[in-house]
């Protein structure tokens, strides 16, 4: 299970985190070119809520061991606590506004996260391919810093499409030139 563990969590971060960091990178023409240009504000809510989803990077790879493994119980508390981190966090609503609703709903994921990453160890042992994680977390950012790059010299709504091919190209290129998949990965796909 352990080694399952570790290869899903190398799997899931290479498509979770470039569609969070893209997200991030092109929140502005995504907001503005699917809700309208009247909520062209809201893309920092946006950007928020991409930075606290890196955490489904991971979680996806044993998100149901704790099912599997027989913790209903575990799983009820986990899922009560995100709502105890949120009703801690509501005054940054009164200051923050839809922004601190955002790093409310953020920081109650995290919590969440890192709870049941704690109980799941105690569990079953788990392993995460760090270095894997690492390059393609790297990876996944360099792609986002380009595209805000681009996005800074010549922004257009309309140039969406074209936003989203350059960081498929450049997460490619991060990704061989850090060496991120491995022969048995390639025999895999």
């Amino acid at each position: 299970m352990s080694s399952a563990v570790t290869r899903a969590s190398k799997y899931s971060a290479l498509i979770f985190s470039p569609l969070a960091l893209g997200l991030f990178a092109t929140s502005r023409p995504v907001i503005t070119l699917f809700a309208g240009q009247q909520y062209e504000g809201g893309c920092v809510v946006l950007s928020i809520l991409c930075l606290f989803a890196l955490v489904y990077s991971v979680s996806p790879a044993f998100s149901n061991l704790l099912l599997i493994y027989g913790k209903t119980g575990t799983i009820l508390l986990l899922s009560l606590l995100p709502v105890a981190v949120s009703l801690l966090a509501l005054p940054l609503l009164q200051f923050l506004g839809l922004n601190g609703l955002a790093l409310m709903k953020g920081f109650s994921l995290l919590v969440s996260f890192t709870l049941s990453l704690h109980v799941l160890s105690r569990v079953v042992r788990i392993r995460l391919d760090r270095p894997a994680l690492l390059k393609t977390f790297s990876s996944s950012t360099m792609m986002a810093l380009i595209v805000m790059a681009v996005e800074q010299l010549y922004y257009s709504k309309f140039l969406l499409p074209f936003y989203v091919v350059l960081g498929g190209i450049v997460y490619a290129f991060f990704l061989r030139l850090l060496k991120v998949l491995d022969e048995e990965d390639l025999a895999f796909l």
